[in-house]
């Protein structure tokens, strides 16, 4: 089944189908990112190939990180890659972990912006459209994943990653959840008075963070965004009604 649909151009949706199979009598959940016309033509899948070589089972094939501000059909996904078995071929892939292609939704034409790193868990995409946050999960030397994830960022115009925060269990920490390259500043979820709120942190040397929303009685929501490269304009804040909160003027 379809979770979500949205617009890669004006003619050219991206979907995501949901899917639950019996395998041997255990359920395991996958999800596909499709491409499609809006008429229904030129169906394509946007993730990456499993193949008989393939060392892992695919439940995951990635998510969209950012929109393209143009007509141009392109979007910037991250790709869950799997190593392949080497044995016998000289043509095995093994590249492991999570990267970011940007994507031709109608040619499947890609280039690569990050190569896949086998601890990330995510990225995020200024509104320019330039990868800016990585989320990583720590894991032990078996690959047994533990309870620690980190966030690193990058300084506008560079390519090295640097300490964002780090987020152990139910500690308090910064979750970024958004970047505003015009301004220059990263979005975050963080506990106020133990509930949920929205800060601004300046992405340079100095992560200096500012509250922009909270509430005394729940959690902030969710983030509202404008336009197709999700400028952060408010929040929604949830009580016996949903409220929007509209703090960019």
């Amino acid at each position: 089944r379809l979770t979500w649909c949205d617009w890669a151009s004006n003619t050219r949706l991206v979907c995501q189908a949901y899917s639950v199979v019996n395998d041997a009598g255990l359920l395991l959940r996958f999800t596909r990112l499709l491409a499609v016309n809006s008429d229904g033509t030129a169906l394509k899948t946007l993730g990456q190939d499993s193949t008989s070589r393939s060392l892992g089972i695919n439940q995951y094939d990635g998510s969209v990180v950012g929109w393209s501000s143009d007509d141009s059909n392109t979007i910037l996904m991250a790709r869950n890659y799997v190593p392949e078995m080497s044995t016998g071929t000289h043509l095995a892939s093994k590249t492991d972990g999570l990267g970011v292609d940007r994507i031709d939704t109608l040619t499947l034409k890609q280039t690569k912006e990050e190569n896949p790193v086998r601890t990330a868990t995510s990225f995020i995409a200024d509104t320019r459209g330039q990868i800016r946050i990585m989320q990583t999960r720590d894991s032990s030397e078996t690959g047994v994943l533990r309870d620690v994830v980190r966030y690193s960022y990058r300084l506008s115009g560079d390519r090295a990653w640097r300490p964002f925060s780090r987020i152990a269990g139910d500690s308090d920490g910064l979750k970024p959840v958004a970047v505003d390259g015009n301004s220059n500043i990263a979005y975050a979820i963080g506990h106020k008075d133990g509930r949920d709120a929205i800060y601004k942190v300046t992405l340079d040397d100095k992560l200096t963070s500012e509250l922009v929303l909270a509430s005394d009685k729940v959690d902030v929501d969710s983030l509202l965004t404008l336009g197709r490269n999700g400028r952060v304009i408010g929040a929604d804040i949830v009580t016996d009604k949903r409220q929007s909160v509209i703090f960019d003027p």
